[in-house]
Order: structure tokens, then C-alpha cells, then sequence
């Protein structure tokens, strides 16, 4: 079992994980009066393979007293993808099959590569009363995402450039305040309300493209969520979670809605202790 590096925290981790992204499109043209066909046509071929490293610190705890408890936490995470796709070409009077190392989009032909960057550092704190428990976490996310994009002629099977070459670099900041609210009713009700506010999340986008350099700045708009939940356990090992519904647009509740209303469960989750 692993355990904190120092008294008050710092429990490092590593974890990876494999995405398999599969997008191909293929088709095979027959002609109606003779059956007669030139083989396959590849559409689309926008398949990639792409490993996600991430490590963490494992928190670090600042202050705990009197039932309150202030921590933070970094993390990064790295992504890569590699492209594997197939292209057709005509070789007299029939289609041929080859492969590109990177996407085929139906329109144009790319050699691709694409690299991804994450660091979130996070501050949480928590209080706790006799019927009434506080958390709150403020995270920001920061990443850059790298992208070549070199535009190809397979025309013939072998893959020629064309001198089309793009670069593309994003930088995104997305800092996200969550709170949370438990009050217990009674020892086996509780109440729970949670939020989310994003303060004005921006980003960065440098795009060079033929020798001719572009960028933008966007702000895409703050945004508040709010959701409910109740908790009920019966028993000490036995316990339910439901979500009461709220309207997603503007956050309202209305007690009797046939969507939104305070006895309109959804998400039930049921919990066993053993």
C-alpha cells in the first residue's frame, strides 16, 4: 500500500492510459449493367493511436485545525498520437490501397503530428461541523497543444508534398471554482448541493500557415452550474444516491416540474459496504 512521503501529504502517483480512435470510411462502386467495379475508395481515414501519461504529487496538506483542513495538489499530463491511415489512388483502371502517416479527411491528404500538454495545479479546503460540511476547490487548467499539419499528393502511391505546411499551437487557461454543501437531516438523510463557476476560460491560438502568421484571442464566457443530490443510507453498509433534477440553462428548480422539479430523481446509485 503506498503511503505519504512526509506527515502532512506528498503521495506521488502514476497512471497511463491508451486511447484507440477508429473514424475510417470505405466503399466499393459497382457498375449496374455489368457488375463490373475498380476495386475500393477510401472516404475518410482519420484513425489514431494516442498514449496519455499522467503523474501527480499526490497532495500536500497546509493547515488542519478545528475541523477545518486547506490542501493543494499538482498535475500534469502528457499526450501523443500516431497516425496509421489508408489513402486510394488510381492505377489504370483500378484503385489501390496505401498508407499515410497521418489523416485522410476525405478532401486532402496530411503527414500529422500532434503533441499535448496539461498542468493543473489545485487548492481545496473542507470544514466540517456536527450537521453541516463545506468543501470548496479551485483549479486551474493549462495546457498547449502543438500541431503540424504537412499537406501530401498520393495521386500516384507514393506521397509527394506539396510545400502546404501548417503549424498550429493552442494555449488554453481554464481556472474553475467548485463548492460543495452536505447538510444531514437526520443520520440517514442528506442533502447535497454542488456548483461550478468558470471565470472567463482563454485561449490562445498561433496558427503559421504558408509563411503568413495568424492570432486569436478568445474568451469564451463565464459559466455557473448548480446540482443537487440527496443521500440516503438505511443501514450503515447500505446507502442510495440520487440527483435531483435542475434546469441547465439557467439553474432553476421548480418543486413539482416533470423535469426539473425537487421529486424528479435520476443518476440513482446504489452502495454496498462488505
Amino acid at each position: 500500500m503506498a503511503r505519504n512521503l512526509t506527515d502532512r501529504g506528498i503521495r506521488p502517483y502514476a497512471g497511463i492510459d491508451l486511447i484507440f480512435s477508429k473514424y475510417y470510411e470505405k466503399f466499393e462502386q459497382y457498375d449496374p449493367l455489368d457488375g463490373t467495379t475498380n476495386g475500393n475508395e477510401v472516404k475518410t481515414s482519420m484513425n489514431y493511436f494516442e498514449p496519455r501519461l499522467t503523474i501527480g504529487m499526490g497532495g500536500y496538506t497546509f493547515f488542519n485545525r478545528d475541523g477545518f483542513n486547506l490542501s493543494a495538489d499538482i498535475e500534469y499530463q502528457f499526450r501523443l498520437r500516431f497516425y496509421n491511415n489508408e489513402f486510394h489512388y488510381h492505377d489504370g483502371s483500378t484503385n489501390k490501397i496505401a498508407t499515410i502517416r497521418g489523416l485522410n479527411t476525405s478532401t486532402r491528404l496530411t503527414e500529422d503530428r500532434y503533441i499535448f500538454n496539461n498542468i493543473m495545479p489545485t487548492l481545496a479546503g473542507s470544514w466540517n461541523g456536527d450537521n453541516l460540511a463545506l468543501r470548496f476547490q479551485l483549479r486551474i487548467l493549462a495546457s498547449i497543444t502543438n500541431e503540424d499539419a504537412i499537406e501530401m499528393d498520393g495521386s500516384t502511391g507514393s506521397l509527394v508534398k506539396t510545400g502546404v505546411f501548417a503549424n498550429t499551437t493552442t494555449f488554453l487557461l481554464d481556472p474553475q471554482l467548485r463548492l460543495a454543501v452536505r447538510w444531514t437531516i437526520v443520520p440517514q438523510l442528506s442533502l447535497n448541493v454542488g456548483g461550478l463557476i468558470r471565470a472567463l476560460p482563454m485561449i490562445i491560438e498561433h496558427i503559421d500557415e504558408d509563411n503568413s502568421a495568424t492570432r486569436s484571442t478568445t474568451f469564451t464566457g463565464a459559466g455557473t452550474e448548480l446540482s443537487l443530490g440527496l443521500t440516503f443510507s438505511p443501514t450503515d453498509k447500505l446507502s442510495f444516491e440520487a440527483m435531483v433534477g435542475v434546469d441547465p440553462v439557467n439553474n432553476s428548480i421548480s418543486v413539482f416540474h416533470a423535469g426539473n422539479g425537487l421529486f424528479t430523481f435520476g443518476n440513482i446509485l446504489a452502495s454496498l459496504r462488505f
